[in-house]
């Protein structure tokens, strides 16, 4: 028992302190549960000729969106799907929700590799949506403790699993700045499962922390790593006014 308990710890340190190259996206919340009619800031979002949620996204604004960078179409290689993409919010059932084309994307500034400074991207909708249910947003990290995720991914792990109609959460455990998001920084906020994980479809998904945003969904499943939000502040602010 105590080298199986060791192996688990070796891999799991691993998995938070090692710089991963970029691979497929984080998956769906599995476990967890459907969020009530009141919870309205969840947006799925769709790519020109996929013919399903292909990731998460929090409203932080009337006109504005964020979700994860390699959610844009042509960052993650061998994806489908072109712009525009679209977006659906305002209720937790995304098929109720409005339709709205997105206008264009905002990214990080990009480093001497071609990716960002953080797996972070803004997203301005071609017209406001009609009655918004914007998320606050963290200006620091708190140091630890527990949090919530939410998602339109997939909700199971088998290969025919169906993403989410409606929109999920899970509670999960902050463990710290200790992983690298899909762009190859470090800083990535580590969660451990709680009653559910991210997984694929959840990428943009944000983290919620003493009941704000800090995170948005980048990679991995348990653990998984959310892209922070603080150090980039004042960039969605001058982006958005928000």
């Amino acid at each position: 028992m105590l080298g199986k308990a060791m192996a688990v710890s070796v891999a799991l340190a691993l998995a938070l302190s090692a710089a991963p190259a970029p691979a497929a996206p984080p998956e769906r919340i599995v476990g967890g549960a459907e969020v009530g009619d009141d919870v309205r800031f969840g947006a799925a979002l769709l790519w020109t000729g996929v013919d399903r949620v292909r990731c998460t996204a929090s409203v932080i604004g009337a006109g504005w969106l964020l979700t994860a960078r390699h959610c844009l179409p042509g960052v993650v290689p061998g994806a489908a799907g072109t712009w525009p993409i679209i977006a659906r919010v305002g209720h937790p059932e995304h098929a109720r929700g409005e339709v709205i084309v997105v206008e264009k994307a905002v990214e990080l500034a990009k480093k001497g590799d071609g990716r960002t400074v953080g797996d972070l991207a803004l997203l301005k909708l071609t017209r406001p949506i009609t009655d918004p249910s914007p998320v606050p947003l963290a200006d620091a990290v708190p140091t630890a403790g527990p949090g919530a995720v939410y998602g339109y991914g997939y909700v199971c792990a088998e290969p025919d699993c169906p993403l989410a109609a409606r929109l999920k959460t899970a509670t999960v455990n902050y463990v710290g700045p200790h992983g690298y998001d899909y762009e190859g920084n470090a800083g990535a906020l580590a969660v451990s499962k709680g009653n559910g994980h991210p997984t694929n479809g959840d990428s943009g998904g944000p983290l919620f922390l003493g009941g704000k945003v800090v995170g948005v969904a980048s990679q991995g499943k348990n653990p998984a790593m959310y892209s922070p939000v603080p150090p980039h502040r004042a960039w969605i602010r001058s982006t958005t006014g928000i």
